[in-house]
């Protein structure tokens, strides 16, 4: 078995990878730094790249936070290592400060095609590091329980899910008890796993019959959603609608409608699986 130094490594090297991943700038970031350069003059790639000598700790945090917040899948990437070693407090000091001594640096890809290079200031590494919260994975034998039951890719997807804030003990014995019972009923994707931890943590009764109710209530909203998404735009002043020319009157967002069918198709396997996970 590898020692806690060597754990701590693989863990710093598989976080560093992780940063230095190039990052599309998200519309949040696009929109404070229009603000900003009516202050600081020039365009948004010389700006961003100049970012950490412009602003204060504070501003830099909030301006690259949609960037620096990890996906599911930046989560899932250490699950595997998770699964069976658990880093101290001291242990994540010392990522933090060995990842923030390594000067590294990451690619801003702007909406134009653009790449911006800029310094990981440790703002950037110290939120990514925390909203990994890699304290807080599931328990070894609720981890392992799952390892044989879900393909690796969706195991992964699993334990990253179950290190949200508000996961209990609880709740991640329901979890994988639950998304075992659904993947012996049919195949299962990152959606339905998303979903049913979001599910999980919203309720506060979590007797069955509860959950059922609760889940069915669900699937009628998304319906409606999703019936309201294929329906197109609607404007539902006339005042209004004549302001704006009626235009985009009727236009259907397939990428909109294609979300909230993929949100309702999980809800309805979620409650499906109740269904059946009452009569156990």
């Amino acid at each position: 078995m590898k020692d806690n130094s060597e754990m701590l490594n693989q863990l710093t090297t598989q976080i560093s990878a992780l940063l230095s991943r190039p990052r599309s700038v998200k519309p949040q970031t696009e929109r404070q730094v229009t603000q900003y350069i009516q202050e600081h003059g020039g365009d948004a790639a010389g700006f961003l790249a100049r970012a950490a000598e412009l602003l204060e700790e504070h501003e830099l945090e909030i301006l690259f936070a949609p960037e620096f917040t990890p996906t599911l899948e930046e989560q899932a990437a250490v699950s595997d290592l998770l699964a069976s070693w658990r880093p101290t407090s001291a242990d994540l000091e010392k990522l933090n400060a060995d990842l923030c001594a390594a000067k590294a640096q990451t690619i801003l890809q702007m909406p134009d095609g653009a790449e911006v290079k800029i310094p990981l200031h440790e703002v950037m590494i110290s939120r990514f590091v925390k909203l990994m919260r890699l304290d807080q994975a599931p328990d070894f034998k609720i981890a392992s329980s799952l390892q044989d039951t879900l393909p690796s890719e969706l195991y992964q997807a699993a334990l990253a899910l179950m290190r949200q804030r508000g996961f209990t003990l609880a709740r991640q014995t329901w979890f994988a008890s639950f998304v075992a019972h659904l993947a012996r009923r049919h195949p299962l994707n990152t959606n339905m796993l998303a979903a049913a931890a979001q599910f999980i943590l919203a309720q506060t009764d979590t007797a069955t019959p509860a959950l059922l109710a609760a889940a069915q209530e669900l699937v009628r909203a998304a319906k409606g959603s999703a019936e309201y998404a294929q329906a197109g735009r609607v404007y539902w002043s006339p005042d209004v609608a004549q302001h704006h020319q009626y235009r985009g009157q009727g236009r259907v967002d397939q990428a909109l409608v294609k979300q909230k069918l993929e949100e309702l198709a999980a809800l309805e396997a979620i409650a499906a699986g109740l269904e059946t996970y009452e009569k156990r």
